[in-house]
């Protein structure tokens, strides 16, 4: 089957954006004078038990119930978020959430060939192409066909954003290469079919890629190959387009012996 379409993930994928979703999170509790830090463990926690979007209700309710009612009578946690949200916004925009490496070629790469690129995300659409346009511009933003973003979920979880970009990308499942460096996110394609590549990142490097057809340590570069967790890659030590193909049909070839 012909390799036609790739899905990126964005948040820890395509950029370690934790760290500074976490500094906006920290800012916007200075700022209402609430008395919370959250530290690199519990933010971990909180991306892992929380859904997207309602890390500020997940942890209120299971750490300080009573400052949590008293912001809820006084309407106050909408503003608490839409300072959170812009405060990162901004943040991505002065450029604190770097690309991994070999994200960049990646996406040129598969921007100039015939295989439409997709992003799959749970964050708000505001956020990635944010991120994206701070690192490539508008000719970039303009080559990602098909995108995926809080807003057009009616549930807000992994498994639906996949789903519905594989209800927008105008080919087969079986031509689809989707990219995550989450467990969560590798679940959801694999279940849909695709074929999936784990890049695990800093914050979801422990979690369970059982369902991965390949696991890499990142998406490499020239001067510095990726290592290969789990799977076979044949290509060079880097993620393109080609690599991608070459691999794609493999995985195809496994994937019908082993039916």
């Amino acid at each position: 089957m012909v390799f036609r379409a790739l899905v990126l993930d964005v948040d820890g994928t395509l950029a370690e954006t934790s760290e500074v979703r976490r500094a906006a999170f920290n800012r916007a509790f200075e700022e209402f004078r609430l008395g919370w830090f959250w530290t690199r463990a519990m933010f971990r926690a909180i991306q892992k038990n929380a859904l997207p979007g309602r890390e500020i209700e997940y942890f209120a309710t299971n750490h300080s119930p009573v400052l949590f009612k008293s912001l809820k009578e006084d309407d106050k946690i909408p503003a608490l978020r839409e300072f959170q949200e812009n405060t990162y916004v901004d943040y991505l925009d002065g450029g604190a959430a770097p690309l991994r490496p070999g994200v960049a070629r990646l996406i040129a790469d598969a921007v100039a060939s015939d295989i439409t690129l997709a992003l799959c995300s749970t964050a708000r659409r505001l956020e990635f192409e944010t991120l994206i346009f701070n690192h490539f511009g508008r000719e970039m933003l303009d080559g990602i066909k098909i995108s995926v973003a809080r807003e057009d979920l009616h549930e807000v979880s992994l498994r639906s954003a996949y789903a519905m970009v594989r209800r927008r990308l105008d080919c087969a499942v079986d031509q689809i290469i989707a990219i995550d460096d989450s467990g969560e996110g590798i679940a959801a394609a694999s279940a849909l079919g695709m074929a999936t590549i784990a890049v695990p990142g800093a914050f979801s490097g422990s979690q369970n890629y059982d369902s991965a057809a390949l696991v890499l340590s990142d998406f490499g570069h020239p001067a510095a190959p990726f290592n290969v967790l789990k799977g076979a890659y044949a290509g060079p030590g880097h993620l393109s387009v080609d690599g991608l193909r070459i691999w794609h049909i493999s995985h195809s070839i496994l994937k019908e012996s082993a039916a």
